[in-house]
């Protein structure tokens, strides 16, 4: 076990929470994107001027060929 410092203690812990919290992120946008899909397929104009659900405001953001929803 390496000597580590109360501060590198720490940074080591919050980056380990940040990875395991990034997977499981991913995984619940995986799951709920196909419902955000048609959300937006259905209320296209909405989103493209914007939408403020709960303390998120989601805009459409389309440029050429790509389309992302911006938060």
């Amino acid at each position: 076990m390496p000597t580590l410092t109360k501060t590198e203690k720490t940074a080591f812990a919050t980056l380990g929470e940040a990875i395991c919290s990034a997977k499981e992120s991913a995984k619940d946008k995986k799951d709920t994107l196909p419902l955000v899909k048609a959300a937006i397929a259905e209320n296209r104009a909405a989103f493209m001027e914007g939408v403020t659900i709960g303390d998120y405001k989601f805009t459409l953001v389309v440029r050429e060929e790509l389309t992302a929803i911006r938060v």
